[in-house]
């Protein structure tokens, strides 16, 4: 991809991380989106808030991250969503996520549609496939979008197979994580038990060409045209884990639609995930300058440990 000046459109869940001790604006799509902007991409939301307090702290927080949030609508009936937060002894985010909130409802507007189909990149997950009214929006979306860059965002109970399935035909980008690729093995009933050979599966079953696998500690792997690529993990100080991924997809996307070489991609993403790491929240503020400079120093430290290998 070779774009001057690419445009993505992120739907889904924008809420409120409730943690012991703070609330943080939150959900899969708007950290992505956050991100996205923070790197210079042109980016609107397309979510839905309540007629309260915390919608309107939302949207004032959206507005002045330069996100475009024509796409956000505001529901009189439903509160603005909340997430309860908590960490379990190895630090991993653990998540009750309340239901029946504005998210739930997401409509999008024939400008809104039309903003889509001529964006270079549409990025959704499944949690806001839960309820009927968002799914049916998301499906249209989906039919309208050029480029769909499906984040899974498994969170159990708020998914069902066939639609997991249904979403998984449309996407052309997969994200996902090591735990997330052994629940899409169990739900297909395979028995393989190495990444490659379940990638590979379910690059064919859908006819999606590129998956970006996170690996936690591990780093990351990115799997297109018969190939694998990987990149060790960066060992950095930990203030926790929430929204790391979010931030690699961001940061990858953006190389990608910038036409940077798929190496150069992923190590930026991994850097990325890092950094985000080291500070508290899926939307840390954070200096441009800072992150570029971090990105640049990965590239120098990482960039003789990039693999690449046939998966044929």
């Amino acid at each position: 991809m070779n774009i001057a000046q690419p445009t993505v459109y992120c739907f889904g869940e924008a809420l409120w991380d409730i943690f012991p001790d703070d609330a943080k604006p939150g959900g899969a799509p708007m950290n992505v989106a956050y991100h996205l902007s923070k790197l210079g991409i042109n980016t609107g939301i397309i979510t839905s808030i309540g007629n309260d307090k915390p919608g309107r702290d939302l949207l004032n927080l959206l507005k002045g991250w330069d996100i475009d949030t024509e796409g956000c609508g505001i529901d009189a009936e439903h509160a603005t969503g909340t997430v309860i937060a908590s960490f379990d002894s190895s630090g991993e985010p653990r998540y009750n996520i309340t239901g029946d909130v504005a998210w739930d409802y997401i409509r999008a507007t024939p400008r809104t549609e039309q903003k889509v189909a001529n964006g270079n990149a549409f990025v959704y997950g499944s949690l806001a496939a839960r309820s009927e009214t968002s799914r049916h929006t998301l499906q249209r979306l989906l039919s309208l979008s050029t480029y769909n860059v499906f984040d899974i965002n498994l969170r159990s109970p708020h998914y069902t197979i066939p639609v997991l399935k249904e979403l998984l035909q449309t996407t052309d980008l997969l994200k996902l994580s090591e735990a997330e690729l052994t629940l899409l093995a169990e739900m297909h009933d395979i028995l393989l038990s190495d990444e490659d050979g379940l990638i590979q599966f379910i690059m064919q079953q859908y006819s999606i060409g590129e998956v970006l696998l996170s690996k936690g500690s591990r780093g990351a792997g990115y799997y297109a045209n018969c190939n694998c690529y990987e990149v060790p993990a960066l060992p950095v100080i930990v203030a926790d884990t929430v929204g790391c991924g979010d931030a690699s997809l961001a940061c990858f996307l953006s190389a990608r639609l910038s036409n940077a070489a798929t190496t150069q991609a992923l190590i930026s993403a991994v850097a990325m995930g890092a950094f985000v790491a080291m500070h508290h929240g899926g939307c840390p503020p954070y200096n441009n300058d800072d992150v570029e400079k971090f990105i640049a120093d990965t590239h120098h430290q990482l960039r003789s440990q990039v693999t690449c290998r046939s998966i044929t």
